[in-house]
């Protein structure tokens, strides 16, 4: 509900300012639009898109995984690690509960890779489980939504590569 309202109030906004149409008549249309769009099939585009889009990111996040600990620094991962902790020796992955920087800590990294994984972080993803047509696929999809989002957050790993080349 917030995702959705977050998009009708930046409509909103910009059909005001955009267009000069008052804010309230931006989202009545924005309503009006995205409700003819579900009616019309709408929805069964969005989830082909968004399968589409998941292949870009999975792959993207496979090539930035290696990039980061392959290609960033000599060494590999513990290259990385070394590059990390000349820099500030509490963001070593040694240091699991850091408490200089607890957004870079590995705990923390841990647990978002997770959270995206179980789509704790990604409430729109909830949809996709209502057009499951037969009750059967859902663990299926499940256990393969968990994958493919945990994969996904491996993007975040991009930012510890180049923290450890470019500090």
């Amino acid at each position: 509900i917030y995702y959705v309202a977050g998009q009708f109030v930046g409509l909103g906004w910009l059909f005001e300012t955009a267009l000069g149409i008052p804010y309230v008549w931006g989202v009545y249309i924005a309503a009006g639009v995205t409700a003819l769009y579900v009616v019309l099939g709408g929805s069964h585009s969005s989830l082909l898109n968004q399968a589409y889009q998941a292949t870009i990111m999975v792959v993207g996040a496979i090539i930035v995984l290696f990039v980061a600990f392959f290609f960033a620094v000599p060494g590999g991962v513990h290259g990385v690690n070394e590059a990390i902790v000349a820099q500030n020796p509490a963001l070593g992955w040694d240091n699991i509960f850091s408490t200089i920087s607890p957004l870079f800590a590995p705990f923390p990294a841990i647990s978002i890779c997770i959270g995206l994984g179980l789509g704790a972080m990604s409430p729109q993803m909830c949809k996709n489980f209502f057009s499951i047509k037969d009750k059967n696929n859902l663990p299926k999809v499940a256990i393969a939504g968990f994958v493919l989002m945990f994969i996904m957050s491996f993007m975040m790993l991009g930012g510890i590569g180049a923290r450890a080349a470019l500090g």
